[in-house]
């Protein structure tokens, strides 16, 4: 899940329940953007785990390799 969860200025009881919907679904990869807050995707990664949760931000470059070589 590439995205943001527009949490930067919400009230903060909507962290947690988006922390716990997240481990529900149980994403492979959760790419939290800008508008999610440094603060909010930090503690993303402390509760779902730091192989889950990667941190990102402007200027961050994103490279998936599926196994297959490139042409």
């Amino acid at each position: 899940m590439i995205g943001g969860l527009h949490h930067r200025d919400v009230d903060e009881k909507r962290h947690p329940k988006t922390a716990n919907y997240l481990k529900q679904i149980k994403p492979e990869l959760i790419v939290p953007l800008q508008c999610s807050g440094l603060k909010e995707s930090l503690n993303l990664q402390l509760q779902i785990g730091p192989s889950s949760v990667v941190l990102s931000g402007e200027g961050v470059k994103l490279s998936f390799f599926s196994g297959i070589p490139p042409f």
